[in-house]
């Protein structure tokens, strides 16, 4: 059977890539004691599909007897069931799958877990596919066709969370099915020529070459563009994502916890210079008495508001305190506030962004109101979206 690759991720809409046509394209399954899901899968994709989508790669995830039991049976010299696909179908010999392709769950101690039973291994399952998820999404000229069919009920959940929350345009997800008769039989793997037929336990036999494969392709909620860029290109447990992604789909919410120097947005902490924290601080201060209307800050603007607010962070007898007032002061006699804003503004809103990610951040941003002259900075939110925690303090609104 002749596959046609695409050449070019171009050649269908420029805002809808074409999955086969990237350099490197990953099939990953989270399997357990069924490696047969994995045979089943490349033949559904390249194939049953169309157009195909051929990996060049295939990794699977998997416990430590699933690990012996996949590399026994699919890569065994000669006689393993993958190495009989290739002989089949000699257009997939150029896909890379062997040992080093299967990697084994480890609890915290570094330790194989041999099967997911308790809630520590559960937990230790779902860190481990969301972070291989993770670094399978973080090269643009990757495309990653994820397939939830094998292990337990919960691994193909992981697996389908994890790629929803990292995958991107050019990632899938499917589930591959197979008829009941030859479902974990022990001996299908792939429709097969050369195999002939397949027993059943009431003598009957079935023609492996006719039996039906097929690929149920699952729509995504693709949350990447919520989380914040340090938990894409770095580690994050499963809790630490979804957590950041359910921040990012929640009503917006501020508090400024004078006791700790800290800036909380959705619950999430952010930690600031106190020079930008003490900014937040009066923005939200203003916003809170003076409702959105009359709380941006600009040309007019008495600065000795935002030095009131640097006093929680700084003693007003330290030098650290004097020379943001001497430079303030001076600042504004030789040009205006709203000049000396522009720059703390400006590296306070990248801050918020590396720190939450592009999408979370949006509702936090100091942003502008009005036009040239009269341009002021302020927070696009609502007084009741803030709250101000001060020292020995219950959490109060000013």
């Amino acid at each position: 059977m002749k596959i046609t690759q695409q050449t070019t991720a171009k050649t269908a809409s420029a805002t809808k890539p074409i999955p086969a046509a990237f350099a490197r394209r990953i099939l990953f399954v989270v399997t357990g004691l069924t490696p047969a899901v994995i045979t089943e899968s490349l033949y559904a994709l390249a194939i049953v599909r169309s157009p195909p989508f051929v990996p060049t790669e295939i990794h699977v995830l998997t416990t430590g007897k699933g690990a012996d039991i996949a590399s026994a049976t699919l890569l065994a010299p000669n006689v393993g069931h993958f190495h009989k696909m290739l002989h089949e179908y000699p257009e997939l010999r150029d896909i890379r799958f062997d040992t080093n392709h299967i990697s084994v769950i480890t609890d915290q101690a570094g330790r194989v877990l041999e099967d997911i039973t308790t809630l520590q291994e559960n937990q230790a399952a779902a860190d481990a596919i969301t972070d291989a998820i993770r670094r399978f999404t973080l090269q643009d000229d990757t495309a990653l066709h994820v397939s939830l069919a094998g292990g337990r009920k919960t691994m193909g959940f992981f697996a389908g969370y994890a790629l929803s929350l990292f995958g991107r345009s050019q990632d899938a997800l499917s589930h591959v099915l197979v008829p009941k008769a030859v479902e974990n039989q022990g001996e299908f793997f792939f429709p097969s020529e050369a195999q002939g037929t397949i027993s059943q336990p009431d003598g009957s036999k079935i023609v492996s070459a006719k039996v039906e494969v097929l690929l149920a392709e699952i729509p995504l909620v693709r949350l990447r563009h919520g989380i914040p860029a340090s938990l894409v290109s770095g580690v994050g447990t499963y809790r630490s994502v979804v957590a950041a992604a359910q921040a990012s789909l929640g009503a917006p919410s501020v508090r400024v916890d004078v006791s700790q120097r800290l800036l909380y947005c959705a619950d999430r902490p952010v930690t600031l210079p106190r020079t930008q924290l003490a900014l937040y601080m009066w923005l939200s201060e203003r916003l809170i008495k003076n409702g959105s209307s009359a709380h941006s800050v600009g040309r007019g603007t008495d600065p000795k508001e935002f030095l009131d607010c640097y006093r929680n962070f700084v003693s007003e007898m330290s030098g650290e305190f004097e020379k943001v007032e001497t430079g303030l002061q001076q600042t504004i006699k030789t040009t205006e506030l709203r000049d000396w804003l522009r720059e703390k503004i400006s590296r306070l809103n990248s801050a918020l962004r590396i720190s939450l990610g592009q999408e979370l951040s949006a509702p936090y941003l100091i942003t502008t109101f009005g036009k040239r002259p009269n341009l002021t900075y302020g927070l696009r939110l609502s007084p009741s979206d803030i709250s101000i925690l001060r020292i020995k303090s219950t959490n109060h609104q000013i």
